[in-house]
């Protein structure tokens, strides 16, 4: 897909929604700005009961959906890149009824520094189960929390909590008003290139051949 549109001159953007979801672009730039430290733990969760509902069940087949790990664990691996840059390892555990992949995966991913940063995503529990994605990073000066009942909370050092306000428009809005923008200017995305969504599948394929060896895979 990146060469097709890199050889036709069209324009390509993957649907990574984290990357334009607003709590997670506030995370990133109250992460940039510094104003709290440095970053020394982040983790991030992604939860919701069995796709059965596709199209001839073609989520429940590995080598159409990747399953668990490529179809919805991959947008929290993908923002981890975009928030930290490349991982320089990755060390998974997955489980699962399919002998051919996993339909719940955590990770470790490992950079130069002490710093922390884990994700974990399921797609295995039962009819009813409610559909969560939440994270929490805790900086040198503060923590944030973004619960499953979509409120984003900044908890100062020595200060008193603040819920942050949050545009309440979806990841899926904000990603396509962009993508329309794109078109209309007609220059490429600075916000998700192609090349760094490719990175983002290859960085998930190492935590599943992490998974299934029980190793670390180096980047």
């Amino acid at each position: 897909m990146v060469d097709a549109a890199r050889h036709s001159g069209r324009l390509l953007l993957i649907g990574q929604c984290f990357r334009f979801w607003p709590a997670y672009v506030k995370a990133r730039e109250l992460v940039a700005a510094g104003t709290y430290g440095r970053v020394v733990t982040a983790r991030f969760q992604r939860y919701s009961t069995l796709p059965l509902w596709s199209w001839e069940n073609w989520l429940r087949d590995p080598e159409k959906s990747g399953l668990a790990a490529m179809d919805l664990h991959i947008h929290d691996t993908d923002y981890i890149a975009h928030l930290f840059g490349p991982p320089k390892a990755v060390t998974s555990f997955g489980a699962g009824e399919d002998p051919h992949g996993f339909d719940h995966i955590l990770t470790r991913y490992q950079y130069d520094d002490d710093l922390l940063v884990t994700a974990e995503g399921a797609w295995e529990y039962a009819p009813g189960f409610p559909f969560s994605m939440t994270f929490a990073i805790h900086m040198e000066k503060a923590s944030l929390d973004f619960a499953a009942d979509g409120s984003l909370t900044l908890y100062p050092t020595g200060g008193e909590a603040e819920k942050l306000q949050i545009d309440a428009a979806s990841g899926y809005w904000h990603e396509m008003v962009h993508f329309l923008d794109c078109m209309e200017k007609g220059t490429p995305s600075t916000i998700l290139t192609p090349e760094s969504a490719r990175d983002s599948v290859h960085l998930v394929a190492a935590e599943i051949e992490s998974a299934r060896s029980g190793r670390p895979v180096n980047l």
